[in-house]
């Protein structure tokens, strides 16, 4: 046999990078003290895991209850807005129908060119000079007709 020239890994120095130990001295059976330090260390690192996952989960509730309040507000929000659209859009036929019906009362009116001519009538026959009946029945019975 030749003689082996690799250097035997020690498994103190064995590590999840080295991958596996290449010799079989490697191999043998490891310390009682170095597993335990090992299996702490794995479970330090699996509580740091579950710590942060259990983080993790707590924000996610968190914001899932958040947009859930968010979206509740949003949805009463929309609902006062259609009902004050609805009410707007009723006021605004309201305001169209009292319109047209102003538009129909516009149209009977007189216009100004028709008053001008009443005018001119009224001063060509001036009925402030008119008689009315009792006045003409107290002159009647004054002159004794």
């Amino acid at each position: 046999m030749e003689p082996n020239n690799e250097k035997p890994i020690i498994p103190e120095q064995a590590n999840f990078q080295n991958n596996f130990p290449q010799t079989k001295a490697a191999w043998a059976k490891p310390d009682s003290d170095e597993v335990t330090k090992t299996i702490s260390e794995v479970a330090s690192s699996i509580r740091i895991l579950e710590d942060r996952y259990l983080n993790l989960r707590k924000k996610s509730q968190l914001t899932d209850q958040n947009f859930m309040e968010l979206q509740k507000e949003y949805f009463k929000e929309k609902k006062h807005l259609n009902q004050e659209l609805l009410e707007a859009k009723i006021k605004i036929q309201e305001l169209t129908d009292d319109l047209h019906v102003m538009k129909g009362e516009l149209k009977d009116t007189a216009k100004q060119k028709d008053l001008k001519v009443l005018n001119t009538y009224l001063d060509l026959w001036e009925p402030m000079q008119f008689v009315t009946r009792k006045e003409i029945e107290q002159l009647l019975k004054q002159k004794n007709y």
